[in-house]
């Protein structure tokens, strides 16, 4: 998860949503992180 995202998350099960990102050149993903009983949104999902 990137800089910023809630840490009190760490160790959790929470939902990694994967968004394909067709608009750049390379094949990456945009990832979020959501809260698997709210479906609050976490944080970002860092790419390589």
């Amino acid at each position: 998860m990137s800089l910023g995202g809630d840490k009190s998350y760490i160790g959790k099960e929470v939902y990694a949503i994967d968004f394909p990102a067709d608009y750049t050149n390379t094949s990456n993903n945009v990832i979020v992180f959501a809260d698997v009983n709210t479906f609050t949104f976490i944080g970002n999902g860092l790419i390589d």
